[in-house]
């Protein structure tokens, strides 16, 4: 399981860098959210964007999930996502894609990332975590 505080101290610690090296910045989006813009990464290819992407993937609409939960007893619905392979669709869009599944992994996978100097993406897979 991927300690959220973990996570964020990572992310909260790579905004200096990516200021310094001059980048364009980077993205922190969940899976929902992603599914409304995930298209939009044809204009940071195509506007050479130098952006890292960080895409929270618990499988779900997250707030909406956990607000049946915390409603109407746990019943779900469209709530759940059926997600794309993300490397997959990263590579169609010829954008370089890490998936981590611990936080021990997270941090190298994003130091790696910022010290490209491209557009990246990096896949978190990670357990759903109430809003």
């Amino acid at each position: 399981m991927n300690s959220p505080e973990r996570v964020m101290a990572a992310i909260e610690a790579y905004v200096r860098p990516l200021i310094e090296l001059g980048r364009d910045g980077g993205l922190v989006i969940g899976d929902g959210g992603f599914h409304f813009t995930g298209m939009e990464l044809s204009v940071a290819v195509q506007e050479q964007i130098l952006v890292t992407v960080i895409l929270c993937n618990n499988q779900a609409f997250g707030a909406i999930r956990s607000g049946q939960d915390r409603n109407f007893g746990s019943r779900r619905f469209g709530s759940n996502l059926w997600n794309p392979d993300y490397g997959m669709l990263a590579a169609a869009f010829g954008i370089p894609c890490a998936r981590v599944t611990d936080a021990a992994a997270f941090q190298p996978a994003l130091t790696d990332a910022i010290s490209s100097g491209e557009l990246r993406i990096i896949e978190l897979a990670m357990e759903m975590q109430d809003p």
